[in-house]
């Protein structure tokens, strides 16, 4: 066996195949042929001799490889159980039983599976042994006919009698066949399991089971259902009914949950890597309606989502058009009653609530989407973001979002962060800007012209402030914040001031960010202003008058305020109570005349009589020796206090 056999777990590929067709066309008694297996187990089911629900069972192809086979429903009534079963599915067999030809629901089913995006598979003719050679030839006429223009086109045809099992080896022979050439699932980055089914086992507890999408589980690992949130632990995995430490992509697999009851889960739910995705209740999507339609579906119709193993009912709606005709594909919303969780390039199926019938079916594009205005830039923003490119999905989502953390985004993309180095080994050489804290696993990411366009306008906002406001330190950083980076929390935007400062694009100063090398400086009015001022301060010493009453009376009051803000932040002047300043050489020299007239200790009678002047005047000034640690005051007395100059 060559490596080409292993895939890169050590183990063989794992396939899952679905069985389809029309009800009582042999699906079950087909499955049993190939895996020896019984899929049918609800009492109804064996009461009544159809498949209600989805049947599971495995085989072993002559290359190792394993074999995954869902028995889906062929009833009409349970379309909902079908669309679970083949999503998710590597190939199909398409059943058609010799006697009766193709039937309703195998064209239902054909038609689900073309807009599922199943792209490979075989048609199995059933009852080979009820009908003669000529009548199967009938048969195989009308298949050919009716899958022309469907991925079944030009499938290989396989005869079979599964009650004595003539055919059964030469339809493993073409499963293998058409299996050999398809590459196996990822198994790294994040873990996605659509549950289908939920149940309780007495000794084990909650018991989840589905087909894994994506990545691997372990037992003992922590795991996430969403859209309920739960974090839960893998105690036990089985595949195929066999115990396995570990599970990969493309298995069947059975779960065993702790931390959750049975009556917690449903199917629909999804079990993932904890915080690698999120459910949401409006995803934007690329729609096609089937062609043999005879009614339009018009602007917020109601729908029903068929996605992976959920059932939801929302609403559609367009953004181009109030109707979408039989046989187009158009750019639309789903509006959903209920969280759904999935990801980019998801397939899905559209039902009608009332009647039940499939409309169309088609790709998830953006599953965390906003609402959009009616239009032609909401067209080119959905087409824009149906780029396979992950480069190229992330500008788009950063287009809207302006900046994101690495772990939101890779969210948004259905990648893990090891996913992201991986594919984005070089984020300046494609558009993308990656800001990383040295100290935290805290990464911020936006794209470059993103970055370069909006410092650019916060650099003009920061010159024209300080142009119209010289002695301020410049705009208010929370106010910034909330105009050019609401998104963010507080260490994220420090993250991003940090980066800003190495890159000189910014200086903090504070609680505000300057322009760098700026420093507020008095212009010549302004100093000849505060020269004026400084001089009655001098003169009137304590009994200094107001603020206000100092200036000229046509200075603006916000030139006022700014102007003595900025004295007092560079100590030109001490604020002595509310409105009133002494100017730091008239408070120096009132300092050391109080020094130079008392001892260790002063009263404030002892410092009125030194000052001649009255108590209004004297109790700011001494209040302000206090809290500027010159004096210490007990009980009646003012002790001098060592200062460190």
């Amino acid at each position: 066996m060559g490596t080409s056999d292993i895939n890169n777990t050590g183990t063989h590929p794992h396939f899952t195949i679905g069985i389809a067709g029309h009800i009582d066309h042999g699906k079950t008694t087909l499955t049993k042929a190939l895996t020896g297996q019984d899929t049918d187990r609800l009492k109804e089911e064996k009461e009544r001799n159809i498949s209600i629900e989805l049947g599971f069972a495995s085989f072993t192809l002559s290359n190792g490889h394993t074999v995954s086979v869902v028995d889906v429903p062929g009833h009409e009534r349970f379309i909902r159980q079908m669309v679970s079963g083949v999503a998710g599915i590597d190939m199909v067999l398409l059943v058609v039983a010799a006697d009766e030809g193709v039937m309703p629901q195998t064209k239902e089913h054909l038609d689900i599976l073309n807009l599922l995006n199943v792209n490979r598979g075989l048609i199995v003719i059933t009852k080979a042994d009820k009908v003669d050679e000529e009548f199967i030839e009938l048969v195989t006429e009308q298949i050919k006919e009716e899958t022309a223009h469907t991925f079944l086109s030009n499938s290989p045809i396989v005869e079979v009698d599964s009650l004595s099992g003539r055919g059964i080896d030469r339809l493993k022979q073409e499963i293998e066949n058409l299996l050999a050439n398809l590459p196996s699932r990822p198994t790294s980055g994040i873990a996605r399991l659509p549950i289908d089914r939920v149940f309780s086992k007495k000794g084990f507890g909650t018991i989840v089971t589905g087909t894994l999408y994506q990545g691997k589980i372990s037992v003992g690992d922590e795991m996430e259902i969403l859209p309920q949130g739960l974090r839960v632990k893998v105690r036990q995995l089985q595949v195929h009914g066999s115990d396995q430490e570990q599970a990969y992509a493309g298995q069947r697999v059975a779960v065993n949950l702790s931390g959750v009851d049975k009556e917690e889960l449903s199917r629909g739910d999804v079990l993932v890597t904890p915080g690698s995705l999120e459910s949401t209740q409006r995803i934007d999507v690329e729609v096609t309606l089937l062609d043999h339609l005879d009614f339009t579906i018009k602007q917020r119709s109601d729908i029903r989502l068929h996605l992976a193993t959920s059932d939801i009912l929302g609403r559609i709606i367009f953004f181009d058009r109030n109707e979408c005709q039989p046989g187009e594909t158009c750019f639309a919303q789903l509006e959903l009653k209920e969280p759904v969780t999935t990801l980019f390039e998801d397939r899905f199926v559209l039902r009608r609530p009332t009647p039940m019938t499939t409309i169309g079916g088609g790709m998830v594009i953006d599953p965390y989407a906003t609402k959009h205005r009616f239009g032609p830039e909401t067209i080119k923003l959905i087409a824009a973001k149906k780029d396979k490119d992950v480069s190229a999905r992330a500008k788009h989502i950063l287009g809207e979002a302006g900046m994101l953390t690495l772990d939101e985004l890779t969210r948004q993309l259905g990648i893990s962060p090891v996913d992201w180095q991986r594919e984005i080994d070089h984020p300046a050489h494609q558009g993308l800007k990656q800001i990383e804290n040295q100290t935290s696993p805290l990464t911020l990411v936006t794209t470059m012209d993103w970055w370069e366009a909006t410092w650019n306008q916060l650099q003009d906002d920061m010159k024209n402030y300080h142009q119209r406001y010289p002695l301020r330190e410049g705009l208010d950083r929370k106010q910034v914040q909330n105009k050019y980076f609401p998104q963010l929390n507080t260490a994220q935007w420090n993250l991003v001031l940090q980066q800003a400062e190495v890159e000189g694009r910014v200086q903090v100063r504070n609680e505000a960010l300057a322009m760098p090398g700026f420093e507020p400086m008095l212009r010549p009015k302004d100093k000849e202003i505060w020269q004026k001022v400084k001089s009655i301060m001098l003169e009137k010493q304590l009994e200094v008058p107001p603020w206000e009453e100092l200036l000229p009376t046509q200075i603006p009051q916000d030139v006022h305020l700014d102007l003595q803000q900025w004295l007092v932040r560079y100590e030109y002047m001490v604020p002595l109570d509310e409105g009133r300043f002494l100017s730091r050489e008239a408070f120096d020299k009132a300092v050391q005349r109080l020094k130079t007239n008392t001892g260790r200790s002063f009263t404030i009678q002892e410092a009125k009589d030194i000052f001649n002047t009255t108590r209004k005047y004297l109790i700011p000034f001494l209040e302000t020796l206090d809290k500027l640690g010159y004096t210490t005051r007990k009980e009646n007395k003012r002790y001098w206090k060592q200062r460190n100059s």
